[in-house]
């Protein structure tokens, strides 16, 4: 029976993408606050690549948004889950393609559709940065913000699912590693993807990109024109929690630490696998 399963997942396979190019999929999986938009860009510059911002956060936003909800007024009426999916086959059979995601965006829904992760034109890696510094950066954007949406503990389960499914080792990259030394970190990913990343990729002129739509999250992003340095570690407690000691109420500092006690676990697993 388990064998009648396989077969019959490779003839769905085959016929669900027999019309489509072999042109490359670069799919980053990650969570709110990792750098990710300063990574886009560096994609964004390399050139020949067809490059999509976060394409699964619009129906993700029509799902879970309130009807009065002012974000909607930027979003189309409808687009589902399996549009965006044709949409990015069908730039796929023009030329390469990239975009990162959300964890917490696409994790039920690249759980019901292993079809898209056992595709071998579709090439994945992890970008996670320490959710003592994301959990601030989060918490400075959208201040009532839940644990739901941190992101770690979605990105450790899509990499334990992609890693028995997919049988091999897959990339992840550590935001601190990437903003003390990128050119290595990219490099090392090049060679996976079959891409090639040099000093150039790592300059650009600011702006926005047409397909930000919610352009205040990227402020910092749109006014800089390369990786921002490595600002070294923030101040925290003998157990390694960080202190917040910029937020003076005591219970949302009490709260953001205990959301990073918790994402924190999921975070050090994926460390063990970073480059």
């Amino acid at each position: 029976m388990h064998l009648l399963k396989k077969i019959a997942l490779c003839i769905f396979l085959s016929f669900a993408f027999k019309s489509q190019s072999d042109h490359p999929i670069y799919f980053l999986l990650t969570h709110p606050r990792a750098t990710a938009t300063a990574f886009e860009k560096i994609l964004r510059t390399h050139g020949g690549l067809q490059v999509i911002h976060q394409p699964y956060l619009t129906p993700y936003l029509l799902n879970s948004l309130p009807l009065d909800h002012p974000y909607r007024k930027s979003l189309p009426k409808k687009m589902s889950y399996d549009e965006v999916t044709d949409q990015i086959f069908v730039l796929a059979k023009e030329g390469p393609v990239f975009f990162k995601e959300q964890s917490y965006i696409v994790l039920d829904y690249l759980k019901a559709h292993p079809e898209i992760y056992l595709n071998s034109q579709v090439k994945f890696a992890f970008l996670v940065r320490d959710p003592a510094k994301s959990i601030l950066s989060y918490y400075k954007k959208m201040p009532g913000f839940d644990n739901s949406t941190i992101g770690h503990e979605q990105l450790w389960e899509l990499f334990v699912i992609l890693q028995e499914k997919l049988g091999k080792n897959l990339l992840v990259i550590d935001s601190d590693k990437l903003l003390k030394n990128p050119l290595p970190i990219l490099q090392r990913l090049g060679e996976s993807w079959g891409l090639t990343f040099t000093e150039e990729a790592l300059h650009w002129d600011k702006g926005y990109a047409d397909d930000w739509t919610f352009k205040e999250w990227y402020l910092e992003v749109g006014d800089s024109t390369q990786l921002e340095s490595y600002r070294g570690d923030i101040p925290r407690l003998a157990d390694g929690t960080p202190v917040y000691e910029e937020i003076e109420d005591l219970q949302e500092r009490e709260r953001l630490q205990n959301f990073f006690r918790w994402q924190n676990f999921y975070y050090q697993k994926l460390l063990e696998y970073a480059y």
